[in-house]
């Protein structure tokens, strides 16, 4: 990397840095106006609220604070640049500013990697952590084998999907055991849905009998159109609000993977898939679109004009890719292709505007 890399490399990293704190800061801030009264009505204090407007902001905004900050800071530091006649004395020293962006490019796709390892990290475990704080209890449920597992008391929980809003889990199993921890009796639904008071509604319930004492006695077994069970120390909180968008990418791959061999549709997992993994990619397409920006601040003397272009152009990509996560969701279009293709065409387009770049 030589000398005029290093120097745009900094000022990069310098702009990035502080934009991103104040973006954070920004959000911390209206977060805090806007639910701190709410926050504090809970009666857990000071430091549990801002705990939790801290657990906030991986979970609900840094997947798009990160590529803003990275074309601010690209546009910035080429703007600025082009500005105070930098970009033309590189031009005078026989140096195409393409070569000097590289620094820049290789810092984007080393941000965007680690946006994606922040996301399978750091965002996964505030999500859980969150939820568990929204609730008031710290029950844990388990992946393990394609599903979800739970245990509270005797009974042990186990379901593949969930809807919290419509409060209903689905392929749903039931394990009560006795105090030795020898199966009793178990419950297998399609779907349940929970009611406030821990009723759980199963529909079409297969309910297989066990005796402990004489193990080698058949099972019990019948079917239910709908049985009603009253589970008092159910953590339904727990269970309504886990499903597929509460794995790491690895489990969430051994998820798809289970409901493949199911026969499952798996469209709209694999949609949530590769929209996790599309996301971080738009770091290093922002910073690919705010360089030919950038430039033309050489021409234009301000940076009013190209930083208006450059809202629009991302205007522009947010609305595409939110209707191709919309398509891919439905199953109207192949994930993979519609979440990729909205990678491939800005990226095209970003590359074609820098070879356009006057050199």
């Amino acid at each position: 990397m030589g000398i005029l890399g290093r120097y745009l490399l900094q000022r990069f990293a310098v702009w990035f840095t502080t934009t991103l704190a104040v973006l954070i800061l920004a959000i911390l801030v209206g977060e805090m106006l806007l639910n701190l009264g709410d926050l504090l009505e809970t009666g857990s204090g000071w430091g549990d609220a801002i705990f939790h407007l801290f657990l906030l902001i991986p979970v609900n905004y840094m997947w798009i604070l990160v590529p803003v900050a990275a074309f601010i800071a690209t546009f910035v530091t080429l703007g600025l640049a082009a500005r105070w006649l930098e970009l033309t004395a590189i031009k005078a020293g026989g140096v195409s500013p393409v070569r000097v962006v590289v620094p820049i490019l290789v810092a984007a796709s080393v941000l965007a990697a680690l946006l994606l390892l922040f996301n399978d990290t750091v965002v996964v475990e505030a999500s859980r952590t969150l939820n568990q704080l929204a609730r008031g209890d710290s029950h844990e449920v388990a992946f393990r084998r394609g599903s979800f597992w739970s245990r509270s008391g005797h009974v042990i929980y186990n379901f593949r999907d969930s809807d919290s809003e419509a409060r209903v889990l689905h392929h749903v199993g039931v394990f009560e055991r006795d105090p030795a921890g020898r199966l009793r009796r178990s419950i297998h639904a399609e779907e349940v849905h929970i009611a406030d008071d821990n009723q759980w509604h199963f529909y079409r319930a297969k309910i297989r009998g066990f005796d402990p004492e004489t193990p080698e006695a058949p099972a019990s077994y019948q079917v239910v159109e709908e049985y009603a069970l009253h589970l008092q120390d159910a953590p339904q909180g727990a269970l309504l609000e886990t499903n597929f968008a509460t794995l790491s990418l690895r489990n969430l791959l051994a998820y798809i993977q289970a409901r493949h061999r199911e026969g499952t549709d798996t469209k709209r997992y694999e949609a949530h898939l590769h929209r996790r993994l599309a996301e971080p990619v738009a770091v290093l397409i922002f910073a690919l679109l705010a360089i030919p920006l950038g430039f033309r601040v050489e021409r234009t003397k301000s940076l009013a004009v190209p930083a208006l272009q450059g809202i629009f152009v991302l205007l522009v990509f947010w609305s595409i890719q939110h209707l191709a996560v919309i398509l891919a969701t439905a199953g109207v279009t192949p994930a993979a292709i519609t979440t990729w293709s909205v990678v491939v065409l800005f990226a095209t387009y970003g590359t074609w505007q820098l070879a356009r770049a006057p050199s």
